[in-house]
């Protein structure tokens, strides 16, 4: 299946939004895009994924959580501060 499949739709109302979002410039590339996004579709098994920095006695990396606008990802982030314990617990499939 073509890269396009799993690249968002120009076309959408609001993909300047959404650019705007992932931090691309307008000149993004599809590469750029796939990165960003992870080119993940529901249905995909498998993703691109980032890779993990590790810089002296911590570690960075990007992912995304499912449920974010849900339960109020933006607001729980904006409150949490250096320090604070974030736990990350897998669910069952269904």
């Amino acid at each position: 299946m073509p890269f396009e499949c799993w690249l968002s739709d120009r076309r959408r109302p609001d993909f300047d939004d959404l650019l705007q979002e992932l931090g691309l410039p307008k000149d993004y590339t599809e590469m750029d895009l796939l990165q960003a996004t992870g080119g993940r579709l529901a249905t995909d098994s498998y993703e691109f994924v980032n890779p993990i920095y590790v810089n002296d006695n911590h570690f960075e990396l990007d992912f995304y959580i499912a449920g974010w606008r849900y339960y109020d990802g933006e607001e729980i982030f904006n409150n949490l501060k250096p320090g604070d314990k974030v736990e990350f617990k897998r669910m069952k499939q269904r």
